[in-house]
C-alpha cells in the first residue's frame, strides 16, 4: 500500500491550503501530515502567482526548523521554475505550470534571499530594525545571549533583594516572607521575579480580601459551637473539631487586628498549622464521618436513632460552612499576598530594563514586546509594515502565546477606529495570514505557549477558514 495515499477530506483540505491564496486560513495538521511541505508549498504558490519574495514572511519555532523550511521552499521554487512539479505539489499543479507562473517563479528564484524565513523573534527583529527611533531603542542595540542575560538578571535581582532585606523596611512583604520561611520565601520571590521579567504585561488581578472575610469565618466557627450546644446530647469528635475551628478563628483574628491587613498578619494566616481533626495532611477539608457516633450518642442519652441522624446533619452543615469560609479566606489572602509581591518588584523590573538600555542590549522578550508596541502605538508604521509583509505564514502555531497573536493580528488585520480594540477583533486582510498548527502537540507551556490563545485565535479566524488535515503521510 502507498503510504502517501490520502482520504478525500484530507486531499481536498490540502488542495485548499495550497491554492486558496485569497483567504487567511488556519490549517490544523496532525503529526506526520506534511506541515513543512504545506508551508513551503503555500509560499511557492504565492510566488507562482507573482507575489514578490520580500512581501512574504514564513515563521516557525526554531532556527533549525526555519532553515529546513527555507531549504524546502528553495527546492520547490527551483524545481517549478525548471518546469518540474515536486510530488508534494502535484495536487496544486494538476494542469501543469503555466508560462506566466514559470516566469514569476524564475524571477522569485533570483530574489529568494529577500524572503524572510525565521523564528518569531527573528521576525520581530525584522519588524523593528527599520524603525529604531519609533521603537525607542538604540539603533546599534544587540541581542544579548540568553545565558548572559540570565546571569545579568541574577546579579540585579541579588542586589535588589539584599536591599529589601537590609535595614528597617517596615511591613515589607519580601522581608516578612523570608522571616516566616527563609527557603520557601526566597524561592517564591524568585519565581515571581522570573515571571514578571518574562511577562511584563502581567498585572495582579483585582483582590477581594478584606477584614469581613475574617469576621465571616469567626462567625461560622461561633455558630458551629452554638449549634452543638443546643443539641441535648454530644458527640466528642465533632465537639473537638468545633473547638479547633474556634481556636483557629481566634488565631487569625489576633493576626489581623490592624484594619490595614499588615503583610506579617497575612503571611501568618497562610502559615498557620491546620488542625488534623479538621484537615487532611495535604491541607484539604477532612470529611465529618461521625454519623454512627452521633447515633450512638443519641441512644446513650435515651434518644431515638433518628435524632442522632438529624444532629449529625446539623453538625455537618455547620462544619462545612466553617470550611467554606476558611477556604475563601485563605484563597483571598494568598491572592492579596501575591499581588503585593508582584507590586514590590516594580523597582526590580525597572532596574533590569535600565541596565539593558544603558548597555544597548535587547533580549528575546524585548524583541516581541517592542515589535508589538510599535505596531500598536504607531499606526503609520503599522500600515507601512503591513504593506511590507503582505503574507505572513506561521508554523507550529499551537506553541504561540497571546503576545505573538497580538503582534500578528495587528500586522495582518485591517485598521480599526478604536486604537485599544482587542487585536482578535480586527478583520484579517484577505490572504494575509496563514497558520499551521495542532493543539494536541502543544508542549511549550513552560516557555509561555498558551493553547487557550490558540483556541481564541481559531475562534476569531472562523470556522469557514479552518482546514483539518489528519492523514499521516510519514508512515503507512
Amino acid at each position: 500500500m502507498d503510504g502517501r495515499k490520502k482520504p478525500l477530506p484530507d486531499h481536498a483540505a490540502r488542495f485548499a491550503a495550497l491554492t486558496d491564496l485569497d483567504r487567511s486560513l488556519l490549517v490544523e495538521a496532525g503529526a506526520g501530515s506534511g506541515k513543512t511541505s504545506i508551508m513551503a508549498g503555500r509560499v511557492a504558490m504565492l510566488l507562482a502567482r507573482g507575489v514578490e519574495p520580500k512581501h512574504i514572511a514564513a515563521i516557525t519555532f526554531t532556527e533549525f526548523a526555519a532553515s529546513e523550511l527555507m531549504n524546502r521552499i528553495s527546492r520547490f521554487v527551483g524545481a517549478l521554475a525548471d518546469g518540474k512539479i515536486p510530488e508534494d505539489l502535484e495536487i496544486a499543479f494538476a494542469k501543469g505550470i503555466s508560462p506566466a507562473q514559470r516566469e514569476n517563479l524564475h524571477r522569485a528564484n533570483n530574489l529568494i534571499d529577500q524572503l524572510v524565513c525565521t523564528t518569531i523573534h527573528g521576525f520581530a527583529q525584522s519588524v523593528i530594525k527599520p524603525y529604531p527611533v519609533e521603537a525607542g531603542i538604540d539603533p546599534g542595540a544587540e541581542i544579548i545571549d540568553p545565558v548572559e542575560g540570565d546571569l545579568a538578571f541574577a546579579e540585579i535581582y541579588a542586589a535588589w533583594i539584599r536591599e529589601r532585606l537590609s535595614g528597617d523596611a517596615g511591613d515589607d512583604i519580601v522581608a516578612e516572607l523570608v522571616l516566616a520561611d527563609e527557603d520557601g520565601g526566597l524561592g517564591l520571590i524568585r519565581e515571581v521575579a522570573d515571571f514578571r521579567r518574562r511577562n511584563r504585561d502581567a498585572r495582579p488581578g483585582s483582590v477581594d480580601w478584606s477584614a469581613t472575610l475574617v469576621e465571616t469565618f469567626t462567625k461560622a466557627t461561633a455558630s458551629f459551637s452554638a449549634e452543638l450546644a443546643r443539641i441535648a446530647f454530644q458527640e466528642e469528635q465533632t465537639a473537638t473539631g468545633a473547638q479547633h475551628f474556634v481556636d483557629l478563628g481566634q488565631s487569625i483574628a489576633d493576626l489581623t487586628r490592624d484594619a490595614s491587613a499588615p503583610s506579617r498578619g497575612l503571611v501568618g494566616i497562610l502559615n498557620l498549622a491546620n488542625p488534623s481533626a479538621c484537615f487532611t495532611q495535604a491541607g484539604g477539608a477532612r470529611q465529618l464521618r461521625t454519623l454512627g457516633r452521633w447515633q450512638t450518642a443519641a441512644a446513650a442519652a435515651g434518644w431515638p436513632k433518628a435524632a442522632g441522624t438529624e444532629a449529625h446533619q446539623v453538625a455537618k452543615s455547620r462544619y462545612d460552612a466553617c470550611h467554606d469560609a476558611f477556604a475563601a479566606l485563605r484563597t483571598q489572602t494568598a491572592a492579596e499576598l501575591l499581588a503585593r509581591i508582584a507590586r514590590s518588584m516594580d523597582g526590580l523590573i525597572a532596574n533590569w530594563q535600565a541596565w539593558k538600555r544603558d548597555a544597548a542590549l535587547l533580549d528575546f522578550d524585548d524583541l516581541l514586546y517592542t515589535a508589538r508596541d510599535l505596531v500598536r502605538e504607531r499606526e503609520t508604521v503599522r500600515h507601512a509594515l503591513a504593506g511590507r509583509f503582505r503574507h505572513v505564514l506561521v508554523d507550529e502555531f499551537q506553541d504561540t502565546d497571546p503576545l505573538q497573536i497580538d503582534l500578528l493580528w495587528r500586522l495582518c488585520g485591517e485598521s480599526v477606529e478604536e486604537a485599544d480594540a482587542a487585536p482578535l477583533k480586527r478583520t484579517l486582510r484577505p490572504g494575509a495570514l496563514f497558520l499551521v498548527g495542532d493543539p494536541k502537540q502543544a508542549i511549550y507551556r513552560f516557555r509561555g505557549a498558551d493553547v487557550n490563545a490558540y483556541i481564541s485565535a481559531r475562534d476569531a479566524i472562523g470556522a469557514d477558514a479552518l482546514l483539518k488535515i489528519t492523514a499521516n503521510f510519514r508512515s503507512l
